[in-house]
């Protein structure tokens, strides 16, 4: 990580980003980002010991606190599972995760960028299937609860699940790879939520 807050740093910043958007990592160099800076390859290396160390002090914090928020909302939904929750949920309510990712990736929109798209050959590469496992993931979690609370009896197979949380992050990053206009962007979540939430409605015959 770089060692302090000085003009260069936010300038290597600058054009560490920009050299990975446009080329990817694969194809960025370290030399010409070095170029681009006004600093030597080996003063990059004194604040960085790789390409890859570069890349990942770009997005790893936008990675852990997208975490951080998913986890902690899922852990409130969790907790109240009962019917009138559902029937608030599912009668508009539902749309607050949607517009808590909205803010976080017009915030963050060049590090989501950089990891849907540009993140081959490093450690995010899987960032599409990173958000898939945990979409399963807390869709299971909800089913079950769902079910001990008897506002579902429905159940669904791995691979249902999968077919379907795929198909939903997919949809969501299309906001991401196509550089759409926030405004154009909430118009498409709308109709993301309109599509996935009724589905899920019907799919697990909720009871409210």
């Amino acid at each position: 990580m770089p060692r302090d807050k000085t003009a260069t740093q936010k300038k290597l910043y600058d054009c560490m980003k920009a050299e990975f958007l446009e080329k990817g990592y694969e194809k960025a160099s370290l030399n010409h980002i070095a170029r681009e800076c006004g600093i030597t390859p080996a003063a990059v290396y004194r604040h960085f010991e790789s390409k890859e160390a570069m890349f990942e002090a770009l997005v790893s914090p936008v990675w852990q606190q997208f975490n951080k928020i998913g986890e902690a909302y899922m852990e409130r939904e969790l907790a109240d599972i009962t019917k009138e929750h559902i029937s608030q949920h599912f009668s508009g309510d539902g749309r607050q995760w949607l517009t808590i990712m909205l803010d976080m990736i017009y915030t963050y929109f060049d590090e989501f960028k950089l990891l849907a798209c540009c993140s081959k050959g490093t450690k995010f590469e899987d960032f599409d299937d990173r958000l898939i496992r945990m979409e399963e993931e807390t869709t299971k979690d909800l089913i079950a609860a769902l079910n001990k609370a008897g506002v579902s009896e429905a159940s669904c197979s791995d691979t249902q699940i999968h077919i379907i949380c795929t198909a939903y992050i997919e949809a969501l990053l299309e906001i991401v790879r196509h550089n759409v206009p926030r405004e154009q962007a909430t118009e498409q979540l709308e109709f993301i939520y309109l599509f996935f939430h009724n589905a899920w409605k019907n799919v697990l015959d909720i009871k409210m």
